[in-house]
């Protein structure tokens, strides 16, 4: 069925506690998934936002039928990173047996057709304070996605033209996950970093291994930094590089974060056949999907005080081409915050 709309109401909303990954048309089979397509008991819905304008972009609700957490995929936010809204392009074909699965894989239509960074409003990553409502109709029909399917995970999907804190190649922040500073979100960005790094690099140079970022502490007017200041929910950019790397990979480098990172948040294979994700089976997960070892040694030798916001730029109103991290995002913390309620629409020390 085939739903559109102009607004952010009338929109499937379901309660969630656990999600469950199952089969995926991607050249990624080394993760398991079998490329049948959506199991008996899922469901594939779409529906479009800004409908009728140049922003008019579609959005794919697959819902298993079973209560479980939801999941909002963004890609395609920035028009030259086709890796990212190729990638939940990819993912609309995933089929789960628990919670809800929501991807906007073009975001940005606009400036994916003229494969641009920016649209004509600029940089639409830069359209999301916290506390505040986003500045465009367009951030606005995609943060009332979020909210009104009650996202409990957000990933936003990017590539970057360097790598984060390797001295090789343009400055750029790729080869990096950022998670929030809700608990457990730390912790499961270090393994999914490592996981890939182990599985899925292959006979490529160490710098290309990936990093945990910084954290991203809802300072900065960036969606995952909303998701985090707003929601209190966890929330992950993913950044991938484009130094000397073909589309393909990347995508795929894409997919296997986002696979792993659901599978901290209690995804499984629907047909049982994956194996899991590969991770460390002596990590441990809580209840509530958080890393229970989020305090451990980090992995990927990243830095919370670090510079790089996890996203790229390649315009003068955040980054030029010679600096794709231009600003600094530093959390001055070391730990992680708990997963909350949602925070008031307008936070002391706000205006």
């Amino acid at each position: 069925m085939t739903k559109s709309t102009n607004d952010t109401s009338d929109r499937q909303t379901s309660r969630r506690t656990f999600l469950q990954l199952g089969t995926t048309a991607v050249a990624a089979t080394a993760l398991g998934y079998s490329t049948t397509g959506l199991g008996a008991a899922s469901s594939r819905d779409t529906y479009k936002i800004r409908e009728g304008t140049p922003d008019e972009t579609e959005v794919v609700v697959i819902d298993s039928g079973s209560s479980g957490p939801t999941a909002v995929v963004v890609g395609g936010m920035h028009g030259n990173e086709p890796a990212g809204y190729k990638a939940a392009e990819r993912m609309s074909e995933w089929s789960i047996d628990r919670g809800t699965l929501v991807l906007i894989p073009k975001s940005n239509p606009v400036a994916i057709e003229k494969d641009t960074y920016s649209n004509e409003k600029g940089n639409l990553n830069r359209q999301f304070p916290p506390g505040k409502t986003p500045s465009t109709p367009l951030a606005r029909a995609i943060w009332g996605v979020i909210t009104d399917h009650d996202a409990d995970l957000v990933f936003n999907l990017h590539s970057s033209q360097g790598i984060y804190k390797e001295n090789v190649g343009p400055d750029g922040v790729g080869q990096a996950i950022y998670p929030t500073t809700v608990k457990g979100a730390r912790g499961n960005a270090t393994k999914a970093a490592k996981y890939v790094n182990e599985n899925y690099l292959g006979d490529r140079k160490d710098y290309y291994r990936f990093k945990r970022g910084n954290l991203i502490d809802g300072t900065r007017p960036l969606l995952i930094h909303k998701v985090d200041a707003d929601l209190h929910k966890p929330g992950f950019i993913v950044e991938t590089t484009r130094y000397e790397t073909d589309l393909e990979t990347r995508v795929n480098w894409t997919l296997h974060v986002v696979a792993y990172l659901l599978d901290q948040y209690s995804i499984r294979d629907v047909s049982g056949s994956s194996g899991g994700s590969g991770g460390d089976s002596n990590d441990t997960t809580d209840s509530d999907g958080s890393s229970s070892d989020d305090s451990s040694s980090d992995d990927s030798g990243s830095d919370d005080s670090s510079s790089g916001d996890g996203d790229s730029g390649n315009n003068s109103s955040d980054a030029s081409d010679s600096d794709d991290s231009s600003s600094d995002d530093s959390t001055g913390s070391d730990g992680s915050r708990a997963m909350g309620p949602k925070a008031p629409t307008n936070r002391s020390g706000w205006s």
